[in-house]
């Protein structure tokens, strides 16, 4: 398997793949009444495109042929009516085309849309373990380039398809009506055709597929470097970064060219065998038409009928064959759309074939509350406390455990409060494979308690913290919140009992007050000044020239880094969570704001459970049990003064700790 995160999946090589033309159609299902408008539309423009040259004939033939007005001087008054009908399909050539582009571009963007829609909807749904694998770029990608590449196969080619479709049929039948024999000479070159057109479309389909790759990694490589562009200029990386985007835009300016080599010949082939077509036909009509002429001359009308053709014929013949070879010869700017469009919906359709590693129970489960002043109010349909839960094993008892008798009592889930908040039962998780990053992790947080975790970097602390809200799955065990195995809740139910305020802050573009609420109409203006004012965010948000109203440009790049954490801990508080994560969450702050954060943390915990992760052991010496963890597992467990008493890993990290500062 490559190990290249910008390599495609490999489908079948076949040019025009009938599964992801399917895929395709499949959209179009829904606007099939106006599709089908648009093709009536093109009908009319092919039978009036078909009517010119025939005309035209008509009026060679009874007019302009040599001799036909001194025979009879009112022929002439005969090409008005002609003329009137030319111009009168002119015209209605040139109104069909422009309601059938109306209609069409109109019916397109609506498909474009909608294709647009589902794919952004997905992608939100899948799991976070497809993001750690896949570049943004390349996601980006897909919704924009890909689905573009869409929008002018809806527009240019798919309808038009049948325009030119009508046009060879219809031209074909008029070159047979007119003359077989010429006919069959015009056509004699289809087979080259065939040959020339099948062997575009075989290289052109894999040449495709390298640009568009090529494509994502020169978006990726320009959002990393435009969101790292800090680091760069601070190191003084630019001629390097300058370089490593050469070489990606190098490799697309290879693969373009391969696809512009590849149209390079095909469009001049399909010209050179249109001019062969073309002088086969002059050579051998023009002969018939000499035959005819001689017949004229030596004054047998009817012999000369059966002898050749007029010379309206022979134009009327060109006329088609030039109208027969036209879409053909549109056929390599179309089927560049055509394979693009193809190239993009391999990648769109394996997109959204993509399941969520990370699914819903086909019958979820409702989720008690876990806050500890909802004691008693389990109510009949609440689950049976976690030691009693069929199939429970009992949590393994970590290697030193130097909680008090009341803490104990606590982390059995007893103490008052029934069920725990969260339980870990043998618990093993890898992000990959079988390189565990959890080993048999296993404990208990009762409804209402402080529980830190400690450790050094890489021990497991901040995958628990992501494990709880089950952005991923466990591989052994189960983890249960209220109760509750996880698996079995609606993860959005889950998700929505949850907060959690990271170390790295992801602000979006727009205000204050809409990054605090995201923009839920359940969490109105008095539900975002009272998360600020909870969290001290109020003070520096009363300063800002608009308040809660103030501008934010993308990822917070206008405030400072402390601002951007409290205003992620007042968005975790503003959807009023059961359970708080905090994952480093003051480690960007300064020591009077963090002072601030602390005491409005003891204030919101009172009725919550808070989950926190910290390198600072300073800031946890207030929980109620301290996890310490290393190497997946954990070593020790209890609070601040029996951890210290016990001489452990926890003391030796508290006295690092404390004598380097």
């Amino acid at each position: 398997m490559s190990t290249d995160p910008y390599q495609e999946e490999e489908l079948e090589g076949r040019g025009l793949d009938r599964r992801l033309l399917g895929w395709m159609l499949t959209y179009a299902r829904p606007e099939r009444r106006a599709l089908a408008g648009c093709v009536l539309l093109l009908a009319g423009l092919a039978s009036l495109e078909l009517t010119q040259p025939y005309l035209i004939k008509t009026a060679i033939d009874r007019v302009l042929a040599p001799g036909a007005g001194s025979r009879d001087p009112l022929l002439l008054a005969r090409l008005w009516p002609l003329a009137g009908l030319y111009l009168a399909s002119v015209i209605g050539l040139a109104l069909l085309q422009y309601l059938q582009a109306l209609w069409l571009g109109r019916t397109g963007q609506r498909i474009i849309a909608a294709i647009r829609q589902d794919v952004f909807d997905h992608v939100q749904r899948l799991s976070l373990s497809y993001f750690d694998r896949q570049p943004a770029g390349r996601v980006v990608t897909r919704v924009t380039n890909d689905v573009e590449a869409l929008n002018e196969m809806y527009t240019s080619v798919l309808v038009n398809l049948f325009r030119d479709l009508f046009v060879m049929v219809g031209g074909v039948i008029v070159l047979v009506s007119l003359n077989a024999r010429l006919a069959l000479v015009a056509l004699a070159v289809m087979p080259l055709v065939a040959a020339t057109a099948w062997a575009f479309q075989k290289r052109s389909r894999q040449g495709w597929r390298v640009s568009r790759r090529q494509l994502a990694r020169i978006n990726a490589t320009l959002a990393e470097s435009f969101s790292g562009m800090r680091v760069i200029q601070l190191f003084g990386r630019e001629a390097a970064g300058s370089r490593a985007f050469s070489q990606v835009n190098q490799a697309y300016h290879d693969a373009a060219m391969q696809v512009i080599r590849v149209f390079a010949v095909f469009g001049p082939a399909l010209d050179l065998l249109t001019s062969l077509a073309l002088a086969a036909v002059i050579w051998y009509g023009g002969g018939l038409v000499l035959q005819r002429n001689a017949a004229l001359a030596a004054g047998g009308v009817e012999s000369a009928a059966l002898a050749g053709i007029s010379f309206g014929t022979l134009y009327a013949v060109i006329a088609y064959l030039r109208r027969l070879f036209d879409p053909l010869n549109a056929l390599a700017q179309k089927y560049n759309i055509l394979q693009s469009a193809l190239a993009a919906a391999e990648r769109l359709s394996q997109l959204l074939a993509t399941r969520p590693e990370v699914e819903d129970p086909a019958r979820p489960l409702p989720l008690p509350s876990a806050r500890r002043d909802q004691v008693g109010g389990w109510g009949g349909d609440g689950p049976v406390p976690v030691a009693q839960s069929p199939g429970a094993s009992r949590p393994a008892a970590p290697s030193i455990v130097v909680a008090p008798p009341a803490l104990r009592s606590a982390e059995a889930g007893v103490n008052g409060h029934g069920v725990p908040a969260v339980a870990f039962e043998g618990v093993w998780f890898a992000y990959q494979g079988e390189d565990w990053v959890l080993r048999d992790v296993s404990f208990q947080v009762a409804r209402g308690e402080t529980v830190a975790f400690v450790g050094h970097t890489g021990a497991g602390k901040s995958t628990i913290m992501n494990l709880v809200p089950r952005f991923y799955d466990v591989q052994r065990g189960r983890i249960l919140v209220s109760g509750r195995d996880v698996r079995e809740v609606a993860g959005k139910e889950l998700r929505r009992r949850v907060g959690i305020v990271m170390q790295d802050v992801f602000l979006f573009a727009g205000d204050v007050a809409g990054n605090i609420s995201l923009l839920d109409p359940a969490i109105d203006r008095v539900a975002v000044e009272t998360a600020a004012r909870q969290v001290g965010a109020d003070r520096f948000v009363a300063r800002l020239p608009g308040g809660l109203d103030e501008p934010v440009v993308e990822r917070g790049l206008s405030l400072s880094t402390g601002q951007r954490q409290l205003i992620s801990f007042a968005r975790a508080l503003a959807y009023d969570p059961d359970i708080l994560i905090l994952d480093e969450a003051t480690a960007n702050i300064d020591t009077e704001t963090e002072d601030a954060l602390q005491q409005a943390v003891r204030m919101v915990a009172r009725d919550r459970t808070l989950l926190v992760v910290a390198h600072r052991l300073a800031t946890v010496r207030q929980a109620d049990r301290i996890h310490v963890m290393h190497k997946g597992r954990i070593v020790e467990s209890g609070d601040h003064a029996g951890l210290l008493a016990a001489d452990g890993r926890y003391a030796h990290l508290w006295r690092l700790q404390f004598e380097s500062a």
